[in-house]
């Protein structure tokens, strides 16, 4: 029984002998081999730029609703004074109507009167001034309407008489021994005379008419320069006034 002991210990103290010699023999390798093994390279480390720091959120800000009697917030827009707007809005003046020299001629033989005349008081009276120009334009455009229709009527006129005429005096015989097959070529002479003459008196009368004949523009502005005389009666009645002598009795005095 001590015997078996004896042997078991002597196993066991091997054993162990045994594990610590492989453990011994196997760490110098290991050293051995991490020493003969070159260091491998480090990258250098770069520097990290620090994030920028986020500003903090602020609350957003309400403004408070505006009453006609609050003064504006800060934050709006001052609001310009009345002598700015005048300024900002005023627009230049238009320039003054210049009359011409034919409308002035036109203007002056509407009024019967002198262009130096009508030159001092357009020069005296603004008001006028307009009033002569529209006058004037009115005034030349019927003289000048009027003068083409009165022209191209007896124009066509004319025209049409001669043109009749020929062809009558053409006809074979013409005047006393026309045959009858030639009476056609009268009555058709006769015809474009009286057609010619029908045009021509139709478009020369009212020409005629519109050159004599006023407009209102024109009536209004003959007026204005030259206001209607008072009749016989109303002078009287003013001299008679303007003659007499007004006397009061005021504490003895004659006035």
């Amino acid at each position: 029984m001590i015997a078996k002991f004896r042997v078991s210990v002597a196993c066991c103290s091997l054993f162990s002998f045994l594990c610590a010699a492989t453990a011994s023999a196997q760490s110098p390798s290991q050293d051995a081999a991490a020493r003969a093994a070159p260091a491998a390279p480090t990258a250098p480390s770069t520097p990290t730029a620090p994030a920028p720091a986020e500003p903090p959120a602020s609350a957003p800000t309400v403004a408070p609703p505006s009453t006609p009697d609050q003064a504006p917030s800060p934050t709006e827009a001052p609001a310009a004074s009345p002598a700015a707007q005048a300024v900002t809005t005023a627009s230049p003046p238009p320039p003054a109507p210049q009359i011409s020299t034919e409308q002035l001629s036109a203007f002056a033989d509407l009024t019967d009167d002198s262009k130096t005349a009508v030159s001092s008081r357009l020069s005296t009276d603004p008001k006028l001034l307009p009033l002569a120009i529209a006058a004037a334009d009115v005034r030349l455009r019927r003289k000048r309407t009027g003068k083409t229709l009165t022209i191209v009527g007896f124009a066509v006129l004319g025209v049409g008489d001669i043109a009749g005429t020929i062809i009558m005096m053409s006809t074979p015989g013409y005047p006393t021994n026309i045959k009858k097959e030639n009476v056609g070529q009268v009555i058709l002479g006769a015809a474009i005379d009286v057609v010619g003459l029908g045009a021509g008196l139709a478009m020369a009368i009212p020409g005629l008419l519109k050159m004599a004949r006023e407009t209102e523009v024109e009536a209004q502005a003959r007026e204005y320069y030259s206001p209607p005389e008072p009749e016989v009666g109303e002078q009287e009645k003013r001299a008679q006034l303007q003659g007499t002598a007004l006397t009061l009795p005021i504490l003895g005095a004659t006035f």
